[in-house]
């Protein structure tokens, strides 16, 4: 799909699901302007309730993404907790979804591409971005043993002491320091 028009079908998704989430962003192909996109990715960070149990306590948070999900009536290739594929008339939407203290990471990484992506989760010592006392594992920035929140995109550059890359420049096929 040529990038105009799948802007424009992006920004329809995003305009559906905003009532269900705290925040959106258009990654991907689109995010590093492409002329041709395979599929539209999104960001997202969804709205929560809290569940309770019969007595009143609070037993997990209820993403409220799940309700758009339910109630859209898209056929879905994947509905996980935090990817989620469906049709959106001609073409593939992916959605990610975050939260507020990994969304730096989730954007440098889902912006793509995916060399890029790589680069940025290998080790310095192979030919990465990451620091070698730095580690990308279940969704996370780590040093040593400790969680890193990365509230924005620039927080996670400085984090792991690289300068920000604009996003049309992250399409190069081979990624090295």
């Amino acid at each position: 799909m040529k990038y105009q028009e799948a802007l424009l079908s992006a920004y329809e998704v995003m305009k559906d699901i905003r009532p269900y989430c705290k925040k959106t962003e258009i990654v991907g192909d689109l995010r590093r302007r492409c002329p041709e996109v395979r599929s539209i990715e999104l960001l997202a960070i969804s709205r929560e309730e809290d569940l309770f149990d019969l007595f009143g306590e609070t037993i997990a948070p209820y993403l409220l993404i799940e309700d758009w999900v339910i109630n859209c009536g898209f056929e879905f290739a994947k509905n996980g907790p935090k990817y989620k594929r469906f049709r959106w008339h001609d073409i593939w939407i992916d959605l990610y979804v975050t939260s507020n203290y990994q969304w730096g990471l989730q954007m440098a990484l889902r912006t793509g591409n995916q060399a890029f992506a790589s680069w940025l989760a290998t080790a310095r010592r192979k030919g990465g971005a990451l620091p070698g006392y730095m580690k990308i594992k279940d969704g996370w920035l780590w040093m040593n043993d400790k969680r890193i929140p990365t509230l924005t995109e620039s927080n996670f550059f400085a984090a792991i002491e690289t300068e920000w890359i604009r996003p049309d420049l992250r399409s190069a096929k081979v990624w090295r320091n």
